[in-house]
This record gives structure tokens, C-alpha cells and sequence, in this order.
């Protein structure tokens, strides 16, 4: 999930989000809606690819809130 916003760009990432890893391997994506899932869809091949996994499935569902504001260490 952390390599999430690096492989599929940050604007994917804002609308698409890993919610699990099946047994087999395939990693599920949950999407800000139907048509984020067609989109990707079309691109899961090369997403799968770029993840080192054999499959990458897309559909609706929850993304996590974004966070709200940036935590900084404290020195």
C-alpha cells in the first residue's frame, strides 16, 4: 500500500485505493466510482505488472479520507 501512490501516480491514488490481497494473489481496488473501475480496468495488466502480482481487480467501493492536515515531527 505505501508503493501505492509511486506505481500508479498520484492522481489514480486519489481515486483508487488496495483494500486486500486475495489468496491467489489478486490485489482488489476499491475506486471513487464505476467509471474509475472501467477506466483502470483497461490498464490492469500493466498496474498488476508494475505491482509484481498476477492480477489487479477494480470496483466501487470506500477510499480512505485523505489526511487533513501533514504530520510533522516534533524536534
Amino acid at each position: 500500500m505505501e508503493r501505492w501512490p509511486q506505481i500508479v501516480g498520484d492522481g489514480i491514488a486519489r481515486n483508487a485505493w488496495p483494500a486486500r490481497i486475495a489468496r491467489d494473489g489478486t490485489v482488489h481496488v476499491n475506486t471513487a466510482d464505476s467509471v474509475w473501475s472501467f477506466e483502470l480496468g483497461h490498464r490492469a495488466a500493466e498496474i498488476a505488472e508494475k505491482l509484481g502480482v498476477p492480477k489487479v481487480r477494480f470496483a466501487p467501493g470506500p477510499l480512505p479520507e485523505p489526511d487533513a492536515e501533514p504530520v510533522e515531527n516534533p524536534v
